[in-house]
C-alpha cells in the first residue's frame, strides 16, 4: 500500500521482499523528495530535474518513509513500486497515482473571487490545525444572513461558494456584504460586493 501525509510518502513493502525500487514521477517545482531516514546495507537515491525520484534499497523492515516538501496546496504524483524476493522473483509491481494535500502554516481567509460578483463567488480559507470553525455572511447592519460553514473542519486548504442567498434560500439584494471566519484561535472579516 501507498500512504501519504503532508511531509512523507509511506510505502508498505510486501512480505518476503529482499530488495525493492520506488519511482516517483512529480512536477519538480511543486514537490521535493529526500533520502529516507531508514538506512539499509544498500540504498541508492537519485533525483532528476525532469521530476523523477528513484529509491533502490535492500529490504529493511516492511515500511519505508520518504520525506518530502510541498510548495502550494497539493501535489499530484505517480508512485511505482517493484519488490523482488529470493531468486529475483518479482513479488509486486504496481503503480498508483496519489494527491498529497499540503497543510498551511497559518490561519488565513482569502479575498473572495470574483469581487464584485453575480451570481456566485468563491471564498478560500486555510487551517493549519483541525478546528471548530464558523464562516458566515453578514449585511451592512451586522445581521447574519447566511452560514456557509459551521462545525469541525480538517486542517488544510478549503473553499466554499456563495450564491447570494440567505439561510432560507432567498436571493439577497445588491449591496455590500461581509464574510467572517471564526475559530478558537483566529478571526478575520472581508468585504464583498454583490451586483445585479
Amino acid at each position: 500500500s501507498i500512504e501519504t501525509s503532508p511531509d512523507s510518502l509511506i510505502v508498505t513493502i510486501p512480505e518476503g521482499t529482499v530488495a525493492y525500487q520506488v519511482f516517483v514521477q512529480h512536477y519538480p517545482g511543486n514537490v521535493q523528495f529526500y533520502a529516507p531516514e531508514q538506512k539499509s546495507d544498500l540504498q541508492l537515491v537519485s533525483t532528476s530535474e525532469e521530476g523523477i525520484f528513484s529509491l533502490a534499497a535492500a529490504a529493511w523492515g516492511n515500511r519505508v518513509s520518504i520525506p518530502l516538501d510541498i510548495s502550494g496546496k497539493k501535489a499530484r504524483i505517480a508512485v511505482t513500486l517493484v519488490a523482488v524476493g529470493y531468486d529475483n522473483e518479482v513479488l509486486s509491481r504496481s503503480t498508483k497515482e496519489v494527491v498529497i494535500d499540503n497543510i498551511p502554516e497559518a490561519y488565513a481567509l482569502g479575498q473572495n473571487y470574483p469581487n464584485p460578483f453575480n451570481p456566485v463567488t468563491l471564498i478560500e480559507y486555510e487551517l493549519p490545525d483541525d478546528a471548530h470553525m464558523n464562516l458566515a455572511i453578514y449585511d451592512v447592519l451586522g445581521r447574519k444572513i447566511r452560514t456557509l460553514v459551521s462545525g469541525m473542519q480538517p486542517a488544510g486548504y478549503a473553499e466554499v461558494r456563495w450564491n447570494g442567498t440567505d439561510d432560507w434560500g432567498n436571493k439577497v439584494g445588491t449591496g455590500i456584504y461581509f464574510y467572517r471566519i471564526e475559530t478558537g484561535k483566529f478571526s478575520k472579516t472581508h468585504k464583498m460586493v454583490l451586483m445585479k
